[in-house]
C-alpha cells in the first residue's frame, strides 16, 4: 500500500520544508519532538505534516535559546504555559508565547477573575486588597490586569498551597519594588530635578531602554530567586536536587569553601 497523498489530508508541509523555513536541521526538529518542546505533526498515512504553528514554536525556541535557556528549561516553560490553569483557557489566548519584553493589559470580567482567583474573589476583604496592592484595577463591574503573568503566578501560588493573603503580600512587594525602579529610571532619564534634558535625547532611551530594562529586571530577579533558594537549600530537604534540575537564573553554585564561609555553616555541620 502506498503512502497517503498529503493533498488528500489536512493542509501542511513535510519536515524538510519546516527545516528550510526555520534553518533548523531535520535531526534537531526530531530531537525537539523527543524533548516535547515541539508538538507532533498531523499524521497522514506515514507522512507527518507541519503547519505555521510549528514554525512559530521553532522561532520561540530559538529566541529562548539565545537568551540562555536550555532545552530542559524551555520544556518546563512550555509545560507551565500549556498546563497552567489560567489566562489562556479563561480568555482563549492564542499559543504564540513569544516572551515579549512587556505585556499588554488584559480586561477580565468578574466571572473570569473568579475562575482564575476563586479564593480571592470569594472574600470582599481579599478582593479589596488585590486592588490596593495593584494586582488588578477595578473598572465598574470589570477588572484590568496590568500584568497577566502576575495574576497567573498568584493563581499558581495559591494552587500550590500558599495562603491568599501571603500571595497578595508577595504582589505588594513586586509592585512596590517596580515603583522604586521606575522612579530611579525616570530620574536617570530626565537628569534629576536640577537639570532639564531635551526630550529628543530621552526618546531613543525610552524606545530601546524600556525593552532592555524589562529584560534586565527579569534576569536579575530570577538570579536573585536562585541565589536565595540556594542559600536555603541546606535546611530544606530535597531543594539542592531540585535546583540542580530546574534552571533558576545563571547564579553560580557556591563551592564547598564558599559554603563553609557562610554564617552558621559550622553550626550546621556540627548539627
Amino acid at each position: 500500500m502506498s503512502d497517503a497523498d498529503p493533498t488528500d489530508g489536512p493542509p501542511g508541509f513535510r519536515v524538510e520544508e519546516l527545516s528550510a523555513r526555520t534553518g533548523a536541521p531535520v535531526r534537531t526538529i526530531r530531537e525537539y519532538q523527543t524533548w516535547q518542546v515541539l508538538h507532533p505533526p498531523v499524521r497522514v498515512g506515514r507522512i507527518g505534516l507541519y503547519d505555521d504553528s510549528h514554525v512559530r514554536r521553532m522561532e520561540t525556541i530559538a529566541r529562548l535559546q539565545e537568551r540562555g535557556y536550555s532545552i530542559a528549561a524551555i520544556r518546563d516553560l512550555f509545560k507551565a504555559w500549556d498546563e497552567g490553569a489560567g489566562l489562556r483557557d479563561v480568555l482563549g489566548i492564542d499559543d504564540s508565547f513569544g516572551v515579549p519584553a512587556d505585556e499588554a493589559s488584559v480586561e477580565l470580567s468578574a466571572s473570569q477573575l473568579e475562575e482564575l482567583l476563586p479564593a480571592i474573589t470569594a472574600s470582599p476583604r481579599l478582593l479589596r486588597r488585590a486592588v490596593e496592592v495593584g494586582l488588578v484595577v477595578e473598572d465598574g463591574d470589570r477588572f484590568w490586569a496590568r500584568s497577566p503573568s502576575l495574576v497567573q503566578l498568584v493563581a499558581d501560588m495559591i494552587g500550590s498551597g500558599l495562603p491568599p493573603s501571603a500571595a497578595l503580600d508577595f504582589v505588594e512587594t513586586v509592585v512596590t519594588s517596580a515603583s522604586r525602579i521606575g522612579a530611579a529610571v525616570a530620574g536617570a532619564l530626565t537628569g534629576g530635578k536640577a537639570e532639564r534634558r531635551d526630550v529628543a535625547a530621552v526618546e531613543p532611551l525610552l524606545r530601546r531602554g524600556r525593552v532592555l530594562l524589562a529584560r534586565a529586571v527579569a534576569s536579575h530577579t530570577i538570579d536573585q530567586v536562585g541565589r536565595h533558594l540556594a542559600d536555603r537549600a541546606p535546611s530544606v530537604r530535597g531543594l539542592d536536587e531540585l535546583l540542580a534540575n530546574v534552571r533558576i537564573g545563571h547564579v553560580a553554585k557556591p563551592t564547598a569553601a564558599a559554603r563553609a564561609k557562610r554564617p552558621g555553616a559550622d553550626d550546621r555541620r556540627r548539627g
